[in-house]
């Protein structure tokens, strides 16, 4: 029984995490949103492609968002 309930568990904090690091990625894309920024689409791309280059670029996607 506890081995179920440790794989459950398991499986819960992955899910948990892999949505987690989706959510993250998407605040420079709803802070320029919210300021109604020209490049929102660049913006929103950018934050997809930085999950793929070990989010290298995600701060300065905070930074661009901001401006």
């Amino acid at each position: 029984m506890l081995d179920y309930l440790a794989l459950f568990f398991l499986l819960f904090a992955c899910i948990v995490i892999f949505y987690a690091v989706i959510a993250i990625h998407d605040i420079p894309y709803e802070i320029a949103k919210k300021r109604n920024h020209p490049h929102l689409e660049a913006i929103h791309y950018a934050g997809w492609v930085s999950l793929f280059t070990l989010h290298v670029i995600w701060p300065f996607l905070w930074i661009w968002a901001t401006l």
